[in-house]
């Protein structure tokens, strides 16, 4: 695999010399990723708790634009650092390779870091193909959405005319998770997984 003739930023980027300087950015997309993720979900229990009298609809809004960056860092970061699935038809195999070294990389690197949530291929795939996902789930018959919202319990509304209700981006408060087109997102533990993975590879605090 061809190096790049230089690298400029004003982050580190190389960070480790062991792999080529190619995987060294490519990882630390995942590293800045990972950092977005912990800043958004402290900025959504931010603006939850600057409401601690409402026990139902969280108006504020700041609420869909962190909700839906929560999602896209999550599915970037997984994307980039646990992406394991096959070789995709479109995927050069010196593609491929480099995405396989790097998953070892970081595998090797986590051995004893819990990543289920991070890493869950189903969750993965729901954020980063949002539009395939949305035109199969939205399509559903008798069934209306909470998108990009932050509600108190997912039971507390009724809908009219005997409608189901679905959920896309929408934060219960009550269980603190996400439930995202059929998934169910801890933000607990998505948190505290891209602290470890951040401790783990980069040696970053927790």
């Amino acid at each position: 695999m061809t190096e790049p003739s230089a690298i400029w930023s004003s982050k580190l980027i190389v960070f480790d010399k062991s792999v080529s300087l190619t995987q060294n950015v490519i990882l630390s997309h995942g590293r800045f990723a990972l950092q977005a993720l912990v800043s958004r979900i402290d900025r959504l229990y931010e603006l939850i708790g600057a409401l601690p009298n409402l026990i139902d609809f969280y108006p504020h809004p700041d609420i869909p634009a962190t909700l839906t960056d929560i999602a896209f860092q999550h599915g970037l970061a997984s994307t980039i650092l646990f992406n394991d699935s096959p070789k995709g038809k479109s995927e050069s195999a010196a593609e491929y390779k480099c995405r396989a070294e790097r998953v070892t990389y970081v595998k090797a690197g986590c051995a004893h870091v819990l990543v289920d949530v991070l890493a869950d291929r189903k969750i993965r795939n729901s954020l980063t193909h949002i539009d395939e996902h949305l035109v199969k789930h939205l399509s559903q018959p008798n069934t209306g959405w909470y998108i990009d919202s932050a509600i108190g319990r997912r039971d507390q509304f009724t809908a009219p005319n005997g409608l189901n209700i679905g959920f896309c981006r929408t934060y219960i408060a009550s269980e603190d998770v996400l439930l995202h087109l059929g998934n169910e997102i801890s933000i607990k533990r998505l948190r505290r997984q891209a602290k470890r993975v951040l401790s783990a590879i980069w040696k970053e605090p927790i």
